[in-house]
């Protein structure tokens, strides 16, 4: 008998607001001050538009199976996740990947609140750059954190082999 159990489906906590999008104009005068390229402005807000195309009511999106809401790449291979079995829709699970970096903007503005199994579901989750854009000091409290395990005596990431912080 195995001990692992399956996450439950997620949804949103009772007794918040409703998970909802952002308006396109706040969303695309975000992205007009990321300091990237101007093409890479436009996948952004395409990848917005896909995902507000596919998931008008954000509870749909949590409705989805975790496997589904991670999203993945058509012929990508990673080092921790496995292929989606064949049963896998290839074109929502590339509208969530490419919808990551809208996803966290609206975790990080109260309009979506993330469940774990997200969160540590997609390997690498990169906030900084959205919480730099919008002036969150996120990475100084990451930093801060990093400082405060070192002298407690956590190793190092250099010492362990992991990824090292923002």
């Amino acid at each position: 008998m195995s001990s692992i159990v399956p996450l439950p489906a997620s949804s949103p906590a009772p007794g918040l607001r409703a998970p909802h999008h952002c308006p396109m104009r706040e969303y695309v005068a975000f992205i007009a001050e990321l300091d990237v390229s101007e093409p890479r402005r436009r996948r952004h807000a395409s990848s917005h538009q896909r995902f507000v195309h596919t998931f008008p009511d954000l509870t749909t999106w949590f409705a989805q199976p975790l496997r589904q809401r991670l999203g993945w790449r058509n012929g990508e291979d990673q080092n921790r996740r496995t292929r989606p079995d064949a049963d896998f829709d290839a074109t929502t699970g590339w509208i969530n990947f490419q919808a990551r970096h809208y996803v966290i903007y609206l975790g990080l503005t109260g309009r979506l609140q993330l469940d774990w199994g997200w969160l540590l579901g997609i390997g690498v989750l990169k906030p900084f750059q959205v919480a730099d854009q919008m002036g969150l000091p996120f990475r100084e409290h990451v930093n801060h954190l990093q400082e405060r395990l070192i002298a407690l005596g956590t190793p190092t990431p250099e010492k362990t082999g992991a990824c090292p912080g923002p």
